[in-house]
């Protein structure tokens, strides 16, 4: 994703209530300007993380591992964007859908395959080392840069680890999922 947004370094927003899709649910494109969409690992935080997060804490902090999409925006017109455009825009962040949750014991979360599918054709692939080399280095790096604004992760977070390929625009009528084998799948309809 940075090689294909142009960016050098990671970015992160926040995820809000009403930026959830129901599993397997509809999102409505009129609701989006310029939707894409991605298939990331998540982690659900079964205590805090802050300040000298390790990659090793924050698997032991998972309480478990969730298939997702999320759906990316922009409003910047052709997604001709830099890092400052994408952390003004939330990390271009519009709604997110959140399979069912899997405990990560004897998983490794680096060799997790994800094969996108739009209306039964795959459009992607990616493994989860695509996220800086592992989901759960992602969430590391993403807990120490927040204790720069005096935040931490609590117990309970959603942490939306990267995505593992090259987003991929959506239109109306599509069915898409992401199909991450063992850690199950992610689903969405664009009406």
């Amino acid at each position: 994703m940075q090689q294909q947004m142009g960016v050098a370094e990671p970015d992160f927003g926040v995820l809000l209530d009403d930026m959830r899709v129901p599993e397997a649910g509809t999102m409505y494109i009129d609701q989006f300007l310029q939707p894409r969409i991605e298939a990331e690992v998540i982690l659900v935080l079964g205590r805090d993380l802050g300040a000298g997060t390790t990659t090793a804490d924050v698997l032991a902090a998972t309480a478990y591992a969730c298939p997702s999409l999320e759906i990316i925006d922009s409003r910047i017109r052709d997604w001709r964007l830099t890092l400052i455009d994408t952390v003004a825009d939330n990390a271009s962040s519009g709604a997110f859908v959140m399979g069912g949750g899997v405990a990560i014991d004897g998983l490794d979360l680096t060799k997790i395959e994800v094969v996108l599918h739009v209306n039964g054709a795959e459009v992607a692939r990616g493994v989860g080392s695509a996220a800086l080399g592992h989901p759960a280095a992602a969430a590391a790096w993403l807990a120490n840069r927040l204790e720069d604004f005096g935040l931490v992760f609590g117990a309970g977070a959603i942490v939306m680890t990267g995505s593992l390929h090259a987003s991929v625009p959506v239109a109306r009528g599509d069915d898409i999922v992401a199909d991450f084998g063992v850690l199950g799948s992610a689903r969405v309809s664009v009406r």
